[in-house]
C-alpha cells in the first residue's frame, strides 16, 4: 500500500503494509536524506491513509535517531508547548520512550 506522509514543506509518499510501517519507513527515508529534508519539515507529521489523517510526532524520533543534540529537541518543545527546561526534559523523555517504536 502507498501512504503520504505531510511535514513542513515536504510530502512524500512511503510504501508499507500497515500505518505503523509507513511510519518506520518514513523515518528511514528521513534518516538517509535527513541533510536534503531537514530544513523542509516541521514538528508534527500526518499521515494519510484514504480518508484518515493521522498524527505523529518528529521531535522525540529525531532525537532517538541522533539526528539533533538534546539542545535543539529541548528548545523545539519549549517553543511549541512552552514551560521551562525541566518540563520539557521529562516531557521529552517520557515521548521519546513512546515513540520509540518508530524508530527500531
Amino acid at each position: 500500500m502507498k501512504f503520504m506522509v505531510q511535514t513542513g514543506k515536504l510530502v512524500v509518499s512511503v510504501e508499507a503494509e500497515n500505518r505503523r510501517d509507513a511510519i518506520r519507513n518514513f523515518f528511514k527515508l528521513l534518516k538517509v536524506l535527513w541533510p536534503e529534508w531537514r530544513s523542509k519539515i516541521a514538528q508534527i507529521a500526518l499521515l494519510h491513509d484514504r480518508d484518515e489523517t493521522v498524527p505523529f510526532r518528529l521531535i522525540p524520533s529525531l532525537w532517538n535517531m541522533g539526528l539533533i543534540d538534546e539542545d535543539t529537541a529541548l528548545l523545539n518543545l519549549m517553543l511549541t508547548v512552552g514551560g521551562n527546561l525541566k518540563d520539557a526534559r521529562a516531557l521529552l523523555h517520557f515521548a521519546a520512550r513512546q515513540d520509540r517504536w518508530m524508530t527500531e
